[in-house]
């Protein structure tokens, strides 16, 4: 299934969210890049360092790792909301991700579902000097807003290209908001709404 994505030139991302001690972190990191020969991967990094650096290693080939930022998911305000000597887990777990980006690949998953957040989050790597590129999720039946997010990045000087905003039930759902059973139709449409939304022009 990969190969044939591959082969329209197509990058991979598997939303795994992995993360373990280092010696099963490596096991994940060889399962999802050498035997299914993914492009990224979503990690959890709670584990700390040892959990992530095996993902990390790839990065060197040419690999992708989105870290756990802020996560869309209403549930994120339980953990990721925490202060600690006054700063939210996530700022600090975002301030992590510079710290373990010393190659290109290293990124972050936070969520449209969370534009405040997001444009802290952007603020903090913009002026990291490092180029962080962000996985967002939650876009569409989550809630969040393409709009919100292309606003949270541009008022940040962020670099809109190196980022990808996604919209997972939205596409794959589309037939049932437009009535059809054209289900590739409807995805496409969905797809063109949602480039609209962002100023995206497709080539």
């Amino acid at each position: 299934m990969i190969d044939a994505y591959h082969s329209k030139h197509i990058q991979v991302i598997i939303d795994a969210k992995r993360g373990d001690i280092g010696k099963t972190s490596l096991a994940y990191a060889k399962n999802i890049f050498d035997f299914y020969g993914a492009d990224a991967i979503t990690v959890a990094p709670y584990m700390g360092s040892d959990s992530v650096e095996p993902f990390i290693e790839y990065c060197k080939k040419g690999k992708g790792v989105y870290i756990l930022a802020r996560t869309s998911n209403k549930g994120a305000i339980d953990i990721q909301d925490l202060k600690i000597d006054g700063i939210p887990v996530y700022m600090k777990t975002s301030a992590k991700i510079i710290d373990w980006s010393k190659d290109s690949g290293v990124g972050a998953v936070v969520g449209a579902t969370y534009p405040k957040e997001l444009e802290a989050i952007s603020k903090l790597f913009v002026a990291s000097k490092k180029e962080i590129p962000l996985l967002i999720p939650g876009v569409g039946s989550q809630g969040g807003s393409a709009k919100d997010v292309v606003d949270a990045l541009r008022k940040t000087g962020n670099d809109l290209s190196i980022h990808r905003i996604n919209s997972s039930s939205g596409i794959i759902y589309a037939y049932q908001k437009y009535g059809t059973d054209d289900y590739a139709g409807a995805a496409v449409k969905a797809i063109k709404e949602l480039n609209k939304e962002i100023d995206f022009k497709i080539l």
